[in-house]
């Protein structure tokens, strides 16, 4: 009998730097042949990031589509590139409010099914007359050009699509589905705090994120600064990478806590840092429009470990999935009474630990293994 041929798909993302949306399009691209899909990635910017060699070395098809800024251009080389490549079955776009540009050109190439992701909350309504026209327009091209409108949380999904927008059918919250299987694996010999210069003893708060503003990693030095008061033995560990990286050192210097911040960058083994190295993470982001989270992969990612996590909030309800282990802090609160937080919900460990946490995820919707056949639902139609 001859086999049905895989559905083929098209992510479309601005770039693969290190971000958790671009890990997360990644790791649906390498598990996407289990379950019956081909997908590939276009990039609208050329950045060879931590997640471009993750997709170089998983096999997973990189094209580029630049013009970003100019939307007519974009439209062209978007059209060109499906009829060249193509043909796809679906295209799923990560663009937020230029979505709606990329939707009409890929409705023009003639994909039947546009999917499109909001993965932030921008603030669109909140904005200047030109940006609220923008996010208008925006919303009424993906209206009637996208075939459904995702985002894993409420807020980010009215934040594009408009107040209310569940009463269209096309309209839903899916949770995001991680790759649960490096989780399950050992943590490697040589992965733990020696790694990072730090002591085996020490008590280690860890940050997760792009070094950018929305995200808040300044304010996160400030609380670790508190935190050598009330725990000298402490460390910050600092994952990720982004542009207020020369202020975060210059911080650190002014405090006098350099010595005890390690910047690691951006690294392919979270969660095995994760496991071996955190005592709680700190996820200071503030809410809208300062911050931007729609539901915050790191977040996620801590939770299957069984690491604490103090949020601001910022983090949406949804990204609450094993609430035993998950507390919240003011964003408007002061350092001194983050970091008192941090300390005190650092004790609040599961008795059966990473793999009770783990086991309490697997049985949710940001399984992958459970949201991937619901996006193949969508593409098929």
């Amino acid at each position: 009998m001859k086999m049905a041929r895989p559905l083929r798909v098209l992510h479309l993302i601005p770039a693969l730097h290190s971000g958790g949306v671009e890990r997360w399009v990644v790791d649906l691209c390498t598990l996407a042949p289990a379950h019956g899909m081909a997908m590939e990635i276009a990039v609208t910017t050329v950045v060879d990031g931590l997640c471009a060699t993750r997709a170089r070395e998983r096999g997973v098809v990189v094209h580029v589509c630049p013009g970003h800024a100019r939307p007519l251009a974009f439209m062209a080389a978007f059209r060109s590139l499906l009829r060249r490549h193509g043909p796809y079955d679906a295209v799923h776009i990560h663009l937020h409010a230029f979505s709606g540009f990329a939707a009409l050109a890929a409705r023009r190439a003639g994909v039947s099914r546009v999917v499109v992701e909001s993965h932030n909350v921008m603030g669109n309504e909140s904005g200047g007359w030109k940006r609220r026209a923008y996010g208008r327009f925006a919303r009424f091209l993906i209206g009637r050009y996208a075939t459904a409108g995702l985002a894993p949380a409420l807020a980010p999904l009215e934040d594009l699509l408009g107040p209310g927008c569940t009463a269209d059918p096309r309209w839903r919250v899916v949770p995001y589905g991680v790759d649960l299987e490096p989780f399950r694996r050992p943590v490697p010999p040589g992965t733990g705090r020696a790694t990072f210069g730090i002591p085996p003893d020490a008590f280690v708060m860890l940050t997760l994120s792009r070094l950018n503003p929305e995200k808040n990693p300044l304010f996160a030095v400030r609380v670790f600064e508190e935190l050598v008061r009330l725990r000298p033995d402490a460390w910050l560990l600092m994952l990720g990478e982004g542009p207020l990286r020369p202020a975060i050192e210059a911080e650190a210097d002014r405090l006098g806590i350099r010595d005890r911040v390690v910047l690691a960058g951006a690294r392919p083994d979270v969660p095995d840092v994760l496991r071996s190295c955190a005592d709680v993470l700190v996820f200071p982001s503030p809410p809208p429009p300062a911050g931007r989270e729609a539901n915050p992969l790191a977040v996620l990612e801590a939770q299957c470990c069984g690491v604490p996590v103090l949020v601001s909030e910022g983090v949406p309800d949804e990204a609450v999935l094993v609430p035993q282990i998950v507390s919240r802090q003011r964003a408007d609160a002061t350092p001194a009474a983050w970091a008192q937080a941090a300390l005190d919900h650092a004790a609040a460990k599961l008795p059966g630990g990473a793999a009770e946490a783990l086991a309490i995820v697997e049985r949710t919707a940001f399984n992958a293994e459970h949201t991937l056949p619901e996006l193949a639902k969508l593409y098929r139609g």
